[in-house]
């Protein structure tokens, strides 16, 4: 199985390399590919970025959009991206930290041993997030029933 892991940025030269550094030395066998997305940031997470890939051995691409094409579209790039290289799983990581790379062993296993088509982890929110929260917990057992997935679990590794 092919895996890949996308990594959407904006704004993290302070945060990026962090990202990277934190994915597991025992877990870097089994990617195939890295890329890293940058929504056209103001600050300098591109050049960070090529940096890092300049020393690193990772299987690592970083892409600077021109303009900002927001959340939604800097993922779309990089699912293209996955299709384009036959990934047969990605991973979505963001540029400042906010998911956890330690556990991606943890968030692949079920897909790659065949348990489960989807793994999806859902933030734990406290407070005015809770009624958030719940309306994405149904909504995705709504979306998992209709099309059929086994999903892993709906809690959170972050």
């Amino acid at each position: 199985m092919k895996i890949g892991i996308l990594i959407v940025a904006y704004n993290a030269e302070n945060t990026l390399v962090k990202v990277l550094d934190r994915i597991p030395v025992d877990f870097l066998k089994q990617i195939d590919a890295i890329l890293v997305c940058d929504d056209a940031s103001t600050d300098d997470t591109h050049n960070v970025g090529l940096r890092y890939q300049s020393k690193s051995q990772l299987p690592l691409t970083i892409v600077r959009h021109e303009i900002n094409l927001g959340y939604g579209g800097n993922q779309k790039t990089g699912y293209q991206w996955a299709l384009e290289k036959n990934l047969d799983l990605v991973v979505l990581l963001h540029g400042d930290g906010q998911y956890a790379p330690e556990y991606l062993p943890q968030m692949v296993a079920p897909i790659v041993s065949g348990s489960a088509d989807v793994e999806i982890e859902i933030p734990t929110f406290y407070g005015d997030e809770i009624s958030r929260v719940n309306g994405i917990k149904y909504g995705i057992k709504i979306l998992i029933h209709t099309l059929k997935f086994r999903l892993s679990s709906n809690k959170s590794y972050f």
